[in-house]
């Protein structure tokens, strides 16, 4: 199994731009970048193989996570991966995400401590928005940077 994640991840990885595709080379989005990240750092790789910099750099770059609508599912991965990056990768994102996410949390009422489902055309439900909200938060203290 571990050697074919590895096989489909060489064959889906274009190794001088970063990008990670889903199902064909490089045809993804900066969130199966950050995936991308994960799944190689999990095999083992280092955060400071000249491919991984590339893909955390697509993953840093990214301005439309929060721009009309809260992809969670982006905001958790990237997370995921620039933990693992750690350095200026983790500092910059980590600021951003924490005080943004922080920010749109609802404040009120019975919906206290959630995140609003109205905010985002990426999401299942008011449990799914804040679950991966949440997770997001707690990436630092629930993982080890291994890869580092």
């Amino acid at each position: 199994a571990i050697e074919g994640a590895s096989n489909w991840l060489e064959f889906v990885c274009i190794e001088d731009t970063g990008w990670v595709g889903y199902q064909q080379p490089g045809v993804g989005t900066s969130a199966i970048a950050a995936v991308g990240i994960m799944c190689r750092c999990l095999l083992g790789w280092r955060a400071d193989s000249p491919f991984l910099q590339r893909s955390a750099g697509i993953v840093a770059e990214d301005k439309e996570w929060n721009n009309k609508s809260l992809n969670y599912y982006f905001v958790y991965q990237a997370t995921l991966a620039m933990y693992q990056m750690g350095g200026k990768f983790w500092d910059d994102w980590n600021k951003k995400m924490s005080d943004y996410m922080i920010g749109v949390q609802i404040d009120k009422g019975c919906e206290k401590g959630s995140w609003d489902v109205d905010f985002a055309e990426h999401y299942k439900s008011r449990v799914y928005t804040t679950a991966l909200s949440a997770l997001s938060l707690e990436v630092p203290y629930r993982y080890l940077p291994f890869a580092r």
